[in-house]
């Protein structure tokens, strides 16, 4: 199954990451360099 994520970085530094099919549960966190983040885990 495909998924599909939105990433935006707001004015403060702060990252949304959006689930474009649902369209719901925007998640914020401020990632660092070199982090990475399990899409799995999150959808």
């Amino acid at each position: 199954m495909e998924k599909w994520i939105e990433v935006f970085e707001n004015s403060g530094g702060e990252f949304r990451l959006i689930d474009r099919q649902r369209r719901k549960g925007t998640i914020k966190s401020k990632l660092l360099p070199g982090f990475s983040v399990e899409m799995d885990c999150i959808l």
